[in-house]
């Protein structure tokens, strides 16, 4: 890829975990005819090193306006009874038909122009319901303890329920959805029903010592924003600001910068 594209896209634009790649373009119609060549070349790439790609799996999320936009798709796109798809020619072969979704999930998270949060909460939440379901007769076991079971659950439920949320803009219905869920779980495994034994769903998770879903996600957010922050500062480090001399920022000044953006941003997220 480096050796047809530029550096500073591959660096920006792209994310590629094992055989598993995300490309993004801008919508301009010369970024969008690079994007065909480069697609084009990621399939020659992908082929070279052996991988067989299977092009039905090969999605594309697209978001555009404006007449030219429109013309252009029009153009490079047609319909069949299964959907819409991007049309890519290859030399002696035929076009490939890249199918145009409304959204698709990458690693876990739920990508769209529409939206997205939601989307991931609940698909987070469809797969914490799955492992729940696996491990349900467990969960409701009478032979286990009660804190094993709990632990269970935390391990295998709630993670999965909370994977990658932290890194979402996630709004007040969003969290409150899913204590909602996760609390109805732990209600069931303690056998602490609302109508029958009147104990609050915070009392619950005090005795049961859960955190609220809450608190670990605007504390995970923090750890991020943080790592964001310093990834930052040595990227501008290396490049930029190499000729000049460093900051003297001391550790602690810039955790807390970067804590009082965070609280910002958590300030926003709770309203």
């Amino acid at each position: 890829m480096a050796g047809t594209e530029s550096l500073d896209w591959i660096q920006n634009d792209t994310t590629m975990f094992a055989d598993d790649l995300l490309l993004q373009w801008d919508t301009s119609v010369p970024e969008l005819e690079r994007m065909i060549s480069t697609i084009q070349k990621c399939f020659r790439v992908l082929a070279r090193l052996g991988l067989q790609v299977q092009h039905r799996k090969t999605q594309l999320l697209v978001a555009h306006k404006g007449r030219l936009a429109h013309k252009w798709w029009q153009t490079h796109t047609a319909s069949t009874k299964e959907g819409r798809f991007l049309r890519v020619p290859q030399p002696n072969q035929k076009d490939l038909q890249l199918p145009i979704v409304a959204q698709l999930t990458y690693l876990g998270i739920v990508l769209s122009y529409k939206d997205a949060a939601t989307a991931t909460v609940e698909h987070r939440l469809q797969v914490a319901e799955a492992q729940r379901a696996r491990l349900l007769k467990v969960l409701h076991s009478r032979t286990l303890p009660l804190r094993k079971r709990v632990q269970l659950w935390v391990a295998c439920v709630r993670s999965s329920a909370l994977y990658g949320l932290h890194l979402l803009d996630l709004q007040q219905k969003h969290v409150a959805r899913i204590t909602i869920v996760l609390v109805r779980h732990l209600r069931a495994i303690a056998r602490s029903f609302a109508h029958m034994s009147q104990e609050a769903s915070q009392a619950l998770l005090l005795r049961l010592g859960v955190e609220d879903p809450l608190p670990f996600l605007l504390r995970n957010g923090q750890q991020s924003w943080l790592v964001r922050c310093s990834s930052l500062k040595q990227l501008l480090w290396k490049t930029a600001l190499r000729p000049r001399p460093p900051l003297r920022v001391s550790r602690c000044r810039y955790k807390q910068r970067c804590d009082t953006s965070v609280r910002r941003v958590d300030n926003g997220w709770c309203q």
